[in-house]
């Protein structure tokens, strides 16, 4: 996707797509899914992707990243507070990538491992004990979703998931890298969640954007900001401390 100017009515359409989630999920059933709110907050993850340097200032720059780290900080902060785990999944490319565009011409070169361009932004607050998944390591692999990576050992990101019985996943990021994530997210049967308020260049205008995050709710995944977030936990907490304190 080349990159491009956000267009003044993207916002609007993003506020619009909640409403459509919430139509799109009314009629469909998902048993196979958790109920949120009967869960504890311990059985959740947040998985930042791609939020590297190469794709706010440099190589790739997708219109607008800048402006979601303070939002993404928000949902880093809040899940450190509760203990819960946080993943950050990277391009980690070897020099000799071949790595393609969706379009399928050649992509610049970005990410390469080691360099400025693949670390994490500054501005990004990355608490002390998130995990760091790597995709995109040898030069023929694509690497967009984060469940094609992997953390030393090595753990597939699914794996590292399953381990700690991590059943609501909250996807936030940059690029089609999102899109990726969350639709393989919903096929390993995560409930998965895009964090509408914390993402940028999932597709380039808003009637693509549209379609895109409508392909992401059949699959199964909700749409959800800062605010939902912190209530589904507030509420999983106090029903976990409800439930201790029965005889």
């Amino acid at each position: 996707m080349s990159p491009r100017e956000e267009k003044p009515g993207l916002e609007s359409a993003r506020a619009r797509l909640r409403d459509l989630t919430a139509r799109l999920l009314a009629g469909r059933g998902r048993q196979t899914l958790p109920d949120p709110t009967s869960q504890t907050a311990a059985d959740r993850a947040l998985l930042v992707v791609d939020v590297q340097n190469d794709f706010v200032t440099g190589a790739l720059p997708v219109p607008g990243a800048a402006r979601i780290v303070p939002v993404l900080n928000r949902y880093l902060q809040l899940f450190a507070d509760g203990d819960l785990p946080i993943y950050l999944a990277r391009d980690w490319h070897p020099p000799d990538s071949r790595h393609r565009t969706g379009s399928g011409g050649p992509s610049p070169v970005h990410c390469v491992r080691g360099t400025l361009g693949a670390a994490f932004p500054a501005e990004l607050h990355v608490p002390v004990g998130s995990i760091v998944i790597s995709k995109g390591t040898v030069p023929d692999e694509q690497g967009y979703s984060a469940f094609s990576g992997q953390h030393p050992g090595p753990v597939s990101l699914r794996q590292s998931l399953e381990s700690r019985r991590v059943r609501t996943v909250y996807v936030a990021g940059l690029g089609p890298g999102v899109q990726a994530t969350v639709l393989d997210g919903c096929q390993l049967g995560f409930d998965t969640v895009l964090l509408i308020d914390a993402v940028r260049g999932i597709d380039g205008t808003s009637a693509r954007l549209r379609r895109a995050i409508d392909g992401m709710c059949r699959a199964g995944a909700r749409i959800e900001e800062l605010g939902d977030v912190e209530r589904e936990i507030a509420t999983a907490n106090e029903a976990a401390t409800d439930a201790s304190s029965l005889p």
